[in-house]
Parts: structure tokens; sequence; C-alpha cells
């Protein structure tokens, strides 16, 4: 299990372009169908289903997303505490995203 933070600066595209998670990726040596991202945002949710990866959503503050944004979700929790167990499912291999790129 490894992590790479997506807060990238020299990010200069839309906030919800899919950059920051690609580069989050390649820093892992991952291809973004192996990854897992948790997202509180629908643009974080965007940004990383854009990548292509899996993605736990955990919207903040009880938000309800958008229909279109909470399809790309792999998995929806309404708390960190919830999202626990959608995490360990998440990060079980699969045998389509099991290389690195």
């Amino acid at each position: 299990l490894s992590w790479s933070p997506v807060q990238e600066p020299t990010i200069s595209r839309a906030t919800w372009a899919p950059d920051a998670y690609v580069q989050a990726a390649e820093r892992l040596g991952r291809a973004p169908s192996a990854c897992v991202a948790v997202e509180d945002s629908p643009n974080g949710i965007r940004s990383a289903a854009a990548a292509g990866m899996r993605v736990l959503a955990i919207p903040r503050d009880s938000m309800r997303l958008p229909a279109d944004v909470a399809s790309l979700a792999a998995a929806h929790a309404a708390t960190t505490a919830d999202a626990l167990p959608l995490l360990s499912q998440l990060l079980a291999p699969h045998p389509a995203s099991a290389g690195t790129r």
C-alpha cells in the first residue's frame, strides 16, 4: 500500500483535469487503473475518474453529489469510518489492473 498526495501547484489546467492524479500514479510507478483515489468534492471525483482511477467518494458535510458525478465513483461512504471497509475492497488486487505501467 502506497500513497501519493495530489496537491500539485504546478498543474495549470482546470481543477477537474486529471493531471495531478496521473502524476501521482506515475510517482507510485502504477497505472492509474491500479490506484484508488479518495475524494470529497465533485471536481476531485471528476479528476480522478478522468485519470482512470477507481474513486471512493466521501462527500464533505453531507453534500449530495450530482447524479453524473456520483456515477463516476466506484464506491460511496458517508463518513471516513464507513469508508475503511470499502477502501479495503477497492484496494484488493484486480486482474486487469495488477500490472505497473
